[in-house]
């Protein structure tokens, strides 16, 4: 009838994928400390600010040790991310299945 949403859940890759999505967000809630991400917003300005602070001639092995200290914050961002690829390549499948019809 009108106005009724269709029936996504009829197919059977969307529904995996729909799952693996929730599966990947049940996997993220631990993660998900505001505490602790409203530390990690204040680290990375202190580091902004202290980069900025240290971005003169006199200063060069301390802004190049925060330069190193800057890039492994940017690893350390990716490596937490790295265990989501398995569960997000799951749900590329599914979704790629449902989008090409095989639904």
């Amino acid at each position: 009838s009108e106005g009724q949403l269709p029936d996504v859940y009829a197919h059977s890759s969307l529904q995996r994928a729909i799952l693996e999505c929730q599966a990947a967000q049940d996997y993220a809630k631990p993660y998900d400390d505001a505490e602790k991400m409203q530390h990690g917003i204040a680290a990375e300005e202190k580091l902004a600010m202290l980069l900025e602070l240290t971005d003169a001639p006199r200063s060069g092995k301390l802004n190049r040790e925060l330069r190193a200290l800057e890039d492994l914050a940017q690893r350390m961002k990716y490596a937490s991310l790295a265990p989501m690829l398995e569960m997000l390549e799951k749900i590329e499948a599914h979704a790629r299945d449902y989008f090409h019809g095989d639904g």
